[in-house]
């Protein structure tokens, strides 16, 4: 079984990046997302979305069901970046 950070460098490139930054979100990015949040892997989590762009943070944050949204939002407190604020979709904001 892979970890988190297996599934991150590999979808970072995938989606052309340098493992640093992950500019677009991949079905498997999402589901690992996903699949450390339903565990409670606020480490995973955390390992998986800092690197992401404040518009791929805002998508993921518009992909996730409402529990998962505040359980993502509560472990990245304050690390959350300001700039994925603007980037989110109306309905969210």
């Amino acid at each position: 079984m892979q970890d988190a950070a297996t599934r991150n460098d590999e979808d970072a490139s995938a989606a052309g990046g340098d493992g640093d930054a992950v500019y677009a979100l991949t079905p498997t990015f999402v589901h690992a997302v996903i699949d450390a949040l339903d565990i409670g892997d606020g480490f995973a989590v955390t390992d998986l979305v800092e690197p992401l762009h404040a518009a791929d943070m805002a998508d993921l944050l518009g992909l996730l069901r409402g529990r998962q949204r505040y359980q993502l939002l509560d472990i990245l407190g304050s690390r959350l970046n300001p700039q994925v604020l603007p980037e989110l979709d109306e309905s969210l904001r």
